[in-house]
């Protein structure tokens, strides 16, 4: 339950905190002067919602929500949605054993389906393409397909910076189901920094990668009794790959 943060533009790692309860951040950026904190022009972060509260102590900056985490939330939505409906057939059903079998193919981008080989699919009789299989299983429940569009949609919209098609595809006023209905409440709240995202080249990336590699440094020395020693080890290991 760390707070980890580096440079937006040069990706170096800056520093570790124990917590990342926004009392004790605050506390911690307030160590910085004035004149450094106001120099402070993005946060870019994931779908947390402590973190866009640091403006109180960085209040020049814009919020950026990293796009992979939007996409992801709707993802798990669409999934819980896909379950639902798959749960409603017997597990005997062809349609609970498709939808169970071939839920990456209804993940899958729209643009990366193949739509000329047509070949046999277990549980679907005939042959078919790829957009043709998931065609028949959006037939089995209409709240499906609107789930399948929303997660689609806004797919669409993160990778082609489509703000008007953003703000179309979180109109309150769409019928969307309910798991998915839920993780579009926060995206909702979170529209502006999501329009930055699509205006900005700033990504959460790099600061996953530094998150792998401070687990696996964790992982191989079978974790740390004391934080401060956890955080000097951290400190070596990135100064070390600096000078390097």
């Amino acid at each position: 339950m760390s707070f980890v943060f580096m440079d937006g533009k040069t990706h170096q790692f800056i520093d570790i905190l124990e917590s990342r309860t926004l009392a004790s951040l605050e506390k911690y950026f307030k160590r910085y002067t004035k004149a450094a904190r106001m120099g402070v022009k993005v946060i870019v972060t994931d779908m947390n919602y402590t973190y866009p509260e640091l403006v109180s102590v960085l209040p020049k900056a814009i919020i950026v929500t990293d796009r992979f985490h939007v996409v992801k939330s709707a993802v798990v939505g669409f999934n819980q949605t896909r379950i639902r409906v798959m749960k409603q057939f017997a597990k005997s059903n062809t349609k609970y054993k498709a939808l169970k079998r071939y839920w990456k193919l209804l993940l899958k981008p729209n643009e990366k389906l193949d739509i000329k080989t047509y070949q046999h699919y277990s549980f679907i009789p005939g042959l078919h393409t790829q957009n043709q299989v998931i065609e028949e299983m959006l037939d089995f429940d209409p709240e499906l397909r609107r789930a399948y569009d929303a997660l689609h949609t806004l797919r669409s919209a993160i990778k082609y910076r489509d703000i008007p098609r953003l703000r179309q595809v979180l109109n309150p006023s769409n019928q969307f189901s309910e798991e998915i209905e839920k993780h579009f409440v926060r995206l909702r709240d979170s529209q502006a920094s999501i329009k930055n995202a699509l205006k900005y080249q700033y990504s959460n990336g790099p600061l996953e990668g530094t998150n792998n590699k401070i687990k696996d440094l964790k992982h191989t020395a079978y974790g740390f009794g004391d934080f401060n020693n956890f955080r000097l080890r951290i400190h070596l290991m990135f100064e070390l790959k600096k000078g390097a």
